[in-house]
């Protein structure tokens, strides 16, 4: 097939080659008319059986296009021009599963849980509009640069409404992730993408798939006779419930597994809760140490005795003085009894009610200025404002539609910040006349933060660091060790010493790591 790069086809010119496969070729391009990257899928049209292939390709344009979802890749066109037949789809920055995998050799569990649990979030979706993927697997799931995953390549989908495309007997999948019906050539239902997803999950936390032999064959019959082996076996001190899940998911009939995606999240909830534990728990020291020899409890022992006597003579010494003084009538009023006297002093969270704005879009920072007037920022460019206290949300303005906002800051003198995906930063005091800086680079920024008036950081991906030095007017890279994802910055109270926090799961980014001012 000819390479297309630099090529204008239609509205869009082919800027790069990102990958290749059996059914095509699919290009970075950019769209001239709505100025914004895309992704263009184009057809290997030399397939040996072509009016089935167009048909096949056409009809994943046509079914990708009904599926809106944020875990779906969304198509935005169709081109058939000059002997070409193609799809643009969104152009998600970020990395295959298949090569976060390949690179970490196996994931964090919270890390596979997370991805599952969108993967399922997406496919749960496509089930309730009639469609069936029938081939997910890392290769088909994109990870974007802000954490999110994204299904691709509908194109061996099914509708469930539809009739005669598929031949009773054609196996279509992929042999690591098929279920056994795929295998056996039966009636292929919501089941068998269940069934795939628990085989991703499964290779994200062991770094391979359920059954890896030599021959094709050995796969597929692994598939309909044998069990895999527990993650537990593989994994030490990995929960029963994840092995609970895992089978559920590869159960070889179909009524077996789960019978909605949102069962199998269900059951990932609860393991998030049992892995959190499991966390806390080594946190707080509930693991098995080594008895003390005796020399050191007697060492111990003695030290707490000396403790204990100074602290005792320290505290009759200040209570002696405290009864001299007639000071201890003015703390009667902060007694704890006081603070229980009026059921109105505290009520907790129990008044929480839900707005709905209606925007359909995430919200992902909020500020308040005062008792009566905030703003917060959403995906898609949205601005949202209130002036009443937060009773009623009203959208101020929509800076982009292609980038999402991620969060906001409001400096004393009323000057916003607004940092978000696109390498773009607004600012200015008029929520509807914002300007906006747009960095070098490819880049999704998370935090914003002000020390003061003129010091500022901004985070984002990559490891990216920027600073200020005067109010916000100009930014400058830092250098940094670090290629993740960077989250939220805080500082310690001489505001000289802070903390960086890569990814949304809030871990730091290395132990005891600190960044000076």
């Amino acid at each position: 097939m000819q390479n297309l790069v630099g090529r204008i086809i239609e509205s869009y010119r082919v800027e790069a080659l990102i990958g290749q496969g059996g059914m095509g070729i699919v290009y970075r391009g950019y769209d001239l008319k709505l100025d914004r990257p895309v992704a263009i899928k184009i057809m290997n049209i030399q397939a040996a059986d072509l009016s089935r292939f167009i048909e096949r390709f056409r009809r994943e344009a046509k079914n990708q296009a009904k599926l809106i979802h944020p875990n779906i890749v969304t198509v935005y066109g169709f081109i058939e021009e000059r002997g070409l037949l193609g799809i643009v789809m969104e152009y998600v920055e970020g990395q295959g599963l298949d090569e976060i995998i390949h690179k970490q050799g196996k994931l964090h569990p919270y890390d596979a849980v997370y991805i599952t649990k969108q993967v399922l979030a997406g496919v749960g979706y496509a089930h309730t509009k009639g469609f069936i993927h029938r081939d997910i697997k890392p290769s088909n799931i994109l990870i974007n640069n802000e954490g999110v995953a994204k299904i691709m390549d509908f194109g061996i989908s099914k509708s469930l409404f539809e009739k005669g495309v598929t031949a009773t007997g054609a196996k279509v999948g992929t042999v690591y992730y098929m279920s056994p019906e795929q295998i056996q050539g039966e009636r292929v239902t919501h089941h068998a993408d269940i069934y795939a997803v628990g085989c991703t999950l499964y290779e994200m936390l062991t770094g391979q798939p359920p059954f890896v032999y030599e021959s094709e064959y050995d796969i597929m019959d692994a598939h309909l006779k044998k069990q895999p082996k527990k993650i537990s076996q593989i994994i030490p001190g990995a929960p029963k419930l994840l092995d609970e899940i895992i089978m559920t998911a590869l159960a070889k009939d179909p009524n077996q597994r789960y019978p909605y995606c949102e069962e199998f999240i269900k059951d990932l909830n609860k393991l998030e809760k049992v892995l959190t534990e499991m966390h806390s728990q080594f946190a707080q020291g509930k693991v098995l140490r080594k008895k003390p020899k005796k020399w050191v409890n007697i060492t111990v022992f003695s030290a707490f005795i000396i403790a204990l006597l100074a602290l005792s003579w320290f505290v009759y010494v200040q209570v002696d003085e405290l009864f001299k003084s007639k000071q201890l009538d003015m703390l009667k009023r902060y007694s704890i009894e006081t603070l229980f006297k009026s059921s109105n002093y505290f009520r907790g969270f129990s008044a929480i009610e839900k707005t709905e704005l209606g925007i359909g879009a995430t919200i992902n920072a909020l500020e308040m200025f005062d008792n009566k007037d905030g703003i917060a920022v959403a995906d898609s460019g949205y601005v949202i404002t209130t002036n009443d206290g937060g009773a009623h949300w009203k959208i101020a303005a929509r800076l982009d539609t292609v980038t999402n906002l991620h969060d906001i800051y409001v400096k004393p003198n009323g000057s916003i910040f607004i940092v978000g995906g696109h390498s773009s930063i607004f600012y200015g005091k008029d929520v509807n006349n914002l300007n906006v800086l747009k960095l070098n680079g490819n880049y999704a920024l998370f935090n914003i933060y002000f020390l003061n008036e003129l010091t500022g950081f901004i985070l984002g991906n990559q490891g990216l660091i920027l600073k200020t030095i005067d109010g916000g007017k100009n930014w400058r890279n830092i250098s940094s060790s670090s290629t993740e994802l960077l989250y939220e910055m805080k500082f310690l109270p001489d505001m000289k010493t802070g903390f960086i926090e890569n990814n949304r799961r809030r871990r730091f980014l290395e132990k005891n790591q600190t960044f000076h001012k």
